[in-house]
């Protein structure tokens, strides 16, 4: 059992999926990279399943990105990663970027 209390949709056992998607961008394409999150946040939110779709950069470090991501499922996750969209963001950032994108799947703690 876990130590902390389950929400009505956890009790349901439809969990929604957390993704954590972390960006390191080269120094002075910041603000290139933030005209194509701007578009990807836009487009996003809009998608069905999208339960929150958010970007966060680092206090100290304004080149660290993170995406914070909950989806109503594993289908939509799955639809929003195939979107012509997202595909677009990848193509267009890869190249400003110091290392590839970071994906993180979060788990329920138990």
């Amino acid at each position: 059992m876990s130590q902390f209390p389950r929400t009505p949709l956890e009790a349901s056992g439809r969990l929604p999926v957390l993704l954590v998607v972390s960006l390191r961008v080269k120094h002075g394409f910041e603000e290139l990279v933030n005209e194509e999150l701007s578009r990807l946040v836009h487009t996003s939110r809009l998608e069905t399943g999208c339960l929150l779709f958010d970007v966060y950069r680092l206090a100290n470090d304004p080149a660290r990105l993170f995406l914070h991501e909950v989806w109503e499922n594993r289908d939509a996750l799955e639809a929003h990663a195939s979107n012509l969209h997202a595909s677009r963001f990848r193509t267009a950032v890869n190249s400003y970027l110091e290392r590839p994108i970071e994906r993180f799947e979060v788990l329920e703690v138990e």
